[in-house]
């Protein structure tokens, strides 16, 4: 567990998906990484930043499927699988995503998405292949 977040931490998530990777059927994975964190910590300092880290946790375990994997996998960067999910949804579904954040910048502007931050690298897999799209955060 991410002791920041609470969510899943790189350990817990990798041990998850490989066992959920091994079943049947069309999944998908979508990686986010809030680009220009740096600036935020450099802005509103750690304490900032880790709100900022702790408000976009949140809101990506509130959209989760129950079924969901949600992970904090590294520094600013988070994983959500979605199992059983092709990659049409998904893609709505980072879409969705990117536009949450965006609203959460808006209404919490001290966890420093406004100006600072968006999500990139929304990604799906399908049985070994892969497909990047980029969800611009602004």
């Amino acid at each position: 567990m991410d002791a920041l977040t609470g969510l899943l931490n790189r350990r817990g998530f990798d041990n998850r998906f490989q066992a959920l990777m091994a079943k049947r059927g069309v999944h998908s994975l979508i990686l986010c990484d809030l680009d220009h964190f740096k600036a935020v910590n450099d802005t509103y300092g750690h304490s900032g930043g880790d709100a900022a880290l702790r408000a976009f946790g949140e809101m990506l375990a509130a959209a989760a499927p129950k079924d969901a994997l949600v992970a904090r996998i590294g520094g600013e960067e988070f994983a959500l699988f979605l199992p059983h999910t092709g990659r049409d949804a998904a893609m709505l579904f980072a879409q969705g995503i990117a536009g949450d954040t965006r609203a959460l910048a808006r209404a919490r502007p001290a966890a420093a998405f406004a100006h600072h931050g968006k999500l990139r690298g929304c990604g799906t897999r399908r049985a070994g292949t892969s497909a990047l799209c980029h969800a611009p955060g602004g």
